[in-house]
C-alpha cells in the first residue's frame, strides 16, 4: 500500500490486476471458454441427432410405415385356380365303363371314394388363396396352402397309378376318367403358386 494525500490506497502488486479483472489472460464470467460455444448455441448434442421415424431410426424392419410383409397376390388366384380344378375333379368321372362312370365321392372296383377328402383339403386352400390374393395372408398362408396341395397331388397321384393299372388289366372295357388327373393337376398348380407366395413376400405399403 502506498501513502497518496494522507490516506492509504490498495495499488496492484506484482503487476496483478485488481480485483474483477480478467487473471492469467482467461475470459471474464460468462465469457466462452475454451473455444467452445456459450450457454444455449448448438453443440450437436440434443435435437441434431436422427429424427423420429427418419431412415435408421424406429419404425424399420418388418413393420413400421410399409407393415408386414405379404405374399403377390398373383400367388393367391394361382392357389385359388388350384384348388377350384382339384375340387372341381373330385366330382368329375374317375373311371369308366360301358357308358356308366363313377367319381371321386364314389367307391367302386374301378377306384376309391377319396374324393371325400380331397374335396374339404381343396376347399381350405381356395380360403388360403382368397386371403392372399386380396393380400392378407400372412407366412402360415403360404405354407399351409403349399402342403395341401402337395396332399392333394401326391395321393391324387396315388390314385391315378391305380385306376391306370386297372384299366391296363381291364382288356379294354374300362376307361380313364378326367376327375384324377383332375385332382393332381389342381394340387400340382397350389403348389407352384404357394412357393410363388412364399419367395415374393415384400412389405405391404400403406
Amino acid at each position: 500500500m502506498t501513502q497518496q494525500n494522507g490516506g492509504w490506497n490498495a495499488a496492484p502488486q506484482g503487476g496483478q490486476p485488481g480485483y474483477g479483472a480478467p487473471q492469467g489472460g482467461q475470459p471474464g464470467y460468462g465469457a466462452p471458454q475454451g473455444g467452445q460455444p456459450g450457454y444455449g448455441a448448438p453443440q450437436g448434442g440434443y435435437g441434431q441427432q436422427t429424427a423420429y421415424g427418419a431412415a435408421g431410426g424406429y419404425g424399420q424392419g418388418d413393420y413400421g410405415a410399409t407393415g408386414p410383409k405379404r405374399s403377390t397376390p398373383v400367388a393367391g388366384w394361382i392357389i385359388l385356380v388350384g384348388a377350384i380344378v382339384a375340387a372341381v375333379g373330385c366330382f368329375l368321372p374317375w373311371a369308366s365303363a360301358f357308358g356308366q362312370s363313377v367319381n371321386g365321392m364314389e367307391s367302386s372296383e374301378a377306384g376309391s371314394n377319396d374324393g371325400v377328402i380331397f374335396l374339404p383339403v381343396a376347399i381350405v386352400v381356395a380360403v388360403l388363396g382368397v386371403l392372399i390374393g386380396v393380400r392378407q395372408g400372412r407366412l402360415w398362408a403360404p405354407i399351409v396352402a403349399l402342403l395341401g396341395g402337395a396332399f392333394l397331388a401326391g395321393f391324387g397321384a396315388v390314385d391315378l397309378v391305380d385306376i391306370m393299372d386297372t384299366v391296363d388289366q381291364s382288356a379294354g372295357y374300362l376307361e380313364l376318367g378326367m376327375g384324377v388327373p383332375g385332382v393332381v393337376g389342381g394340387g400340382g398348380l397350389i403348389v407352384v403358386g404357394s412357393l410363388i407366395g412364399l419367395f415374393s413376400r415384400k412389405p405391404a405399403k400403406g
